[in-house]
This record gives structure tokens, sequence and C-alpha cells, in this order.
């Protein structure tokens, strides 16, 4: 069995509103975060009827890579090549960078647009690393679908501050003419306003290296005197 039980809450507070975290953040996405974004990613696409799967074929180009294919049936065949930035409030360098997991609607919509600004420019992306997914990539064997770019990150973002968690916008690249944005933050949070706390998802590897600290590891036993 390799899924796990998410609780939201705990997660965008570690994200979002935990600055205490800070030192443990970088280990944590390590461990969890590429593989966290994918499976939101994928639970998000087959809530919308689209029959998602993850490919295991590498996503490559000559000088770059992504994280992942993600392939969709529904309503018609689609490749997606997708990169996965966990970037938490912790790698801002400032306090002031919290976003309180009760944040109200007006402040989280006007923090949407302010985190909008930060990550895009005229038609592209300001962080080199994120770019780079708007590079067509390299498509899997035998398969001949239309490929589209998500950028998967955890930061809640909007250019006009709604809640939608999955939106598009046009790019002035020559190689994709929209590049699709999925906000991981925004999509928890979205789901927490639906009453929905606790989330199972695939999680293989963070399940593995779970299992590896749980057998490396114990927790002391308590000692019990009898009177």
């Amino acid at each position: 069995m390799s899924k796990l039980t998410l609780n939201l809450r705990e997660i965008v507070r570690f994200y979002d509103d935990l600055p205490e975290a800070g030192k443990h953040s970088n280990a944590v996405k390590t461990a969890a975060g590429e593989e966290l974004g994918l499976a939101l990613l994928t639970h998000y696409l087959n809530e919308q009827k689209r029959k998602p799967e993850l490919l295991k074929e590498a996503c490559t180009a000559k000088g770059a890579w992504l994280d992942g294919w993600i392939e969709v049936l529904s309503p018609t065949p689609m490749l997606y090549q997708v990169e996965v930035k966990s970037w938490s409030m912790h790698g801002f360098g400032s306090k002031n960078q919290q976003l309180s997991i009760d944040a109200t609607d007006e402040y989280l919509s006007n923090r949407k647009k302010k985190m909008w600004d930060h990550y895009w420019h005229e038609g592209q992306f300001k962080q080199k690393s994120l770019q780079k997914v708007l590079l067509k990539m390299k498509i899997p064997a035998g398969k001949v679908a239309k490929v589209e770019p998500i950028a998967c990150i955890w930061t809640a973002v909007h250019p006009d501050g709604l809640s939608e968690h999955f939106f598009s916008v046009p790019t002035n690249n020559s190689d994709f003419h929209r590049v699709h944005i999925f906000s991981m933050s925004s999509y928890l949070r979205n789901l927490m306003v639906k009453g929905i706390n606790n989330l199972e998802i695939d999680l293989p590897d963070t399940k593995a290296r779970i299992d590896y600290l749980n057998s490396l590891f114990k927790t002391p036993c308590r000692i019990v005197t009898k009177i």
C-alpha cells in the first residue's frame, strides 16, 4: 500500500504559516515536495474526469528536464509536461510572507495578486527554473497527443485574485501560446472550504522514506514502575 493520508490544515500551515519550521522545510520538501505536487495535480485532474496517468518516462529535452509527464484521455488525449516548485514562505526570507490558514477572502485575494506579480511578467516567468516549463520536451515514444505545459507551484497565486486553483495565461513563447498554472496552496484551501480536511493520495516514494525513518529512529520507550 503506497497511499498516505494528508492533513490538509497542517500541510498548509507548514508551507504558508509556520516560520519556526524554516530549518526543516528543505528536508521535508526534498522528501515529499515533487511527488506531492504531481500527486495533487493528478488528484485534481481525476476530479475533473480527465482520466490522468502519471507516466514513468523522463520529461527531458536537450539541456533541460522537467518533473514529469501526465497524460489525460478525456475529453481528448493530452500530454502535460509538468514542472513542480514547492517554494514555501520560508524561501522568501521574511516572516511577513506568512499567509494565515484563516486569512480573510479579501486578504487572500490581494495576496494572490501580489504573489502572481512575483512570478510572472510580460508573458513569461521571472524565474529561470520555472521558465523552462515553456521549452518543448521530447515526447515519450508512442505518444502522439497534443502537449501543453503546467507550472505546478505551491504558492497561492492568481492574476486577478480569484479563488480558482487551476488557470491558464497566454505566453510570449514560440513553443506554447499558453501555460497552465496549478496552485497547491489554493487547491488545498479550496478543499477545506468544502469541508474536506484529509485527503488520501498515492505517494509511494514519500511513504518509503517515512518507513525508513520509522525503522531507523524509534521513540524512546516509557519506563513504567509498578507500585
